[in-house]
């Protein structure tokens, strides 16, 4: 493993602008659902204007919402120039994230509300569907992002104890054809020349039955570090004469592209029913990983030998979602795949040579020996969810469902080199899991006045889990397998209520 530490790089590379944007509107407000208001005003430029959100799974104005919730409009996105997830986690108060403590950069990104931390703690959607939280989705022509903060697995399938970040999307419209381009062009400071080209484009098929909407986007960030290889970092231990002093610049760099396309069908025959299906693809790539050696104000890596260091994470999520309007309420239908494959290509060179070389049969010398060291993670996941949404005429309003989710994920590294004298590779892994998770909930609301409104409602979920470690190498002191398997359920009520104090 390399002797870094996590760089904030955004505060020296990206998109000053944008930075100082975010600032000033995170100064200005004292809370979200003010800081939300200010933001879309912001953008209509005519006053604070009603914000609606679904954070009860129903339409509501963001003041009335007995819920603690942020939401930030989609006008107020494009305004701000908000691309990725760090862009607007940093002005939504009570949430916090960082790099997780997986192996794996590009996919370990852990995000906590209310500091409630853990596995499963934080659920991320996109519309009904929940997807991994380390993903950073970029979602075109967004008509929000919702940030719910508490428990929320009554309302929504997944396991939520600390809360909820949804994005909206917004639907395509089947009675007129229109579109935008947005490019933009800018230089970074040690980096150089960046840009950021998308377009959505909306094609009503058949007036009010049949639309669709095509997006696309190619981003590219240009790297700030600079690599300097040939260099013996450990007092002791020398470099080979085959490998000269080099540099490389603008390390860290980072490329992205991907495009969505969404469908609404309202068939004439069945009115009340919606049909939606969609497909997001997404690709990143990086040359090199954006951290610094030892403190964060240094933007040099220095290495012994030029073993390249590199990330690659490509996605594909398809869902279809049947909703049907009954009068007295709506019946729904989300059915998902979501396909994810990773690569984090590192130099232990280091770590193997200095700390494990005393292992090897017989010991490692003290001329450093190149040990690349890649790590790949493919992901399957399957998600289901019928739910049930009322709109009784009364002041009681209920909503229930089932929730099922299945993933597997693979973890390999193959980090062989250096080979021993006994010719026994340095250490490789295959990480297999599964997990499956059924759940049902309900929740009921009554609101007996306008002011006064009063819910409860519990969560009832069944999980399987099974992984096994298996690993061998001269580091890992031969062959090892440890398979374990655990079942369990849980129940999680939960109360809630709003009762004006004059």
């Amino acid at each position: 493993m390399d002797r870094t530490e996590e760089h904030s790089w955004m505060a020296v590379v990206g998109r000053a602008a944008l930075l100082s944007t975010a600032a000033v509107a995170a100064a200005l407000v004292a809370g979200s659902q003010a800081w939300a208001q200010a933001a879309s005003a912001a953008d209509a430029g005519t006053g604070v204007q009603e914000i609606v959100v679904t954070a009860e799974r129903r339409s509501e104005n963001i003041q009335t919402v007995p819920l603690s919730v942020s939401a930030i409009t989609g006008p107020a996105l494009q305004k701000l120039g908000v691309i990725n997830f760090s862009d607007y986690a940093v002005m939504v108060p009570s949430l916090s994230f960082g790099t997780g403590n997986d192996y794996d950069l590009s996919a370990s990104r852990q995000v906590t509300i209310r500091g409630v931390a853990g596995t499963n703690t934080t659920s991320f959607y996109i519309n009904d569907t929940p997807v991994p939280l380390s993903l950073d989705p970029r979602v075109l022509d967004l008509d929000r992002i919702e940030v719910l903060r508490g428990p929320q697995g009554t309302l929504f399938g997944a396991s939520a104890m600390g809360g909820t970040i949804r994005y909206i999307t917004r639907p395509s419209d089947s009675n007129s054809n229109h579109g935008s381009i947005d490019a933009q062009a800018f230089d970074v400071n040690k980096g150089g020349a960046g840009y950021d080209i998308s377009g959505v484009y909306n094609l009503a098929l058949i007036p009010d039955v049949l639309s669709m909407k095509v997006s696309a986007f190619a981003d590219y960030q240009p790297g700030i570090f600079t690599r300097e290889y040939g260099i013996a970092t450990t007092p002791g231990y020398t470099v080979p004469a085959s490998q000269p002093l080099e540099t490389q610049k603008h390390v860290g760099d980072d490329r992205q592209y991907g495009g969505m396309v969404t469908l609404t069908y309202k068939p004439p025959a069945l009115p009340g029913l919606t049909i939606t299906p969609m497909f997001i693809y997404q690709h990143d790539k990086t040359n090199g990983f954006p951290v610094a050696d030892y403190s964060p104000d240094n933007l040099v890596q220095i290495r012994p030998l030029n073993v390249p260091q590199y990330s690659e994470d490509r996605w594909l999520f398809g869902s279809l979602s049947a909703r049907y309007d009954a009068g007295f309420g709506s019946f729904i239908s989300s059915t998902a795949y979501f396909h994810r494959y990773t690569m984090d290509f590192e130099d232990s060179t280091e770590a193997v040579d200095v700390v494990y070389g005393s292992y090897a049969n017989p010991p490692l010398g003290t001329t450093y020996e190149a040990s690349p060291s890649p790590l790949y993670v493919p992901t399957n996941q399957i998600t289901q969810e019928f739910r049930f949404e009322s709109a009784f005429k009364g002041p009681l309003q209920f909503i229930t469902g089932v929730f099922y989710n299945s993933t597997r994920n693979r973890r390999f590294s193959d980090q062989y080199e250096p080979y021993d004298g006994a010719g026994d590779p340095a250490f490789y892994e295959n990480v297999p899991h599964f997990s499956q998770e059924l759940a049902a909930y309900v929740s009921g609301t009554w609101k007996p006045t306008d002011r006064i409104e009063l819910s409860a409602g519990v969560r009832e979920a069944y999980l399987t889990y099974f992984t096994s470690y298996d690993a061998g190498g001269w580091m890992n002191g031969g062959i090892s397998n440890s398979p374990t398997s655990h079942y369990e359920t849980a129940t999680t009520p939960r109360f809630h209520g709003q009762v004006p104090v004059r």
